[in-house]
């Protein structure tokens, strides 16, 4: 199963340089792989599978509502941003605002 994620995140308003941007997107990809998947062998490590899980659990309750805000900070930043395609575009759900920079990174993370 393959999944998709966009982080969207507005640009500050007192920017000195005229943009005609108003927010930006960073979209992944995620592969689900077997419990015995080697990470290593493919270049990485299951940093990104355990934060995904750890962050699940640490955001609800046991009855499975949210209880407090997702932090991605660590997730991004340890996120290969060497190989992506960036493009203007639109937001992809209402109100599909324009003047979107889209950055999609090629590489795909794998999760158990």
């Amino acid at each position: 199963m393959d999944l998709e994620m966009h982080i969207v995140h507005g640009f500050e308003p007192a920017v000195k340089e005229h943009t005609v941007l108003s927010h930006g997107v960073l979209g992944f990809f995620f592969k689900a792989v077997p419990e015995d998947f080697p990470f290593a062998l493919h270049g990485g490590t299951d940093f990104h599978d355990r934060f995904m899980k750890q962050m699940l659990e640490d955001s609800q309750n046991s009855k499975g509502v949210k209880t407090k805000k997702l932090d991605l900070t660590k997730f991004v930043q340890l996120l290969q941003y060497n190989r992506r395609w960036t493009y203007t575009g639109s937001l992809t759900t209402a109100p599909f605002s324009e003047g979107i920079l889209w950055n999609v990174l090629e590489h795909v993370i794998p999760l158990r």
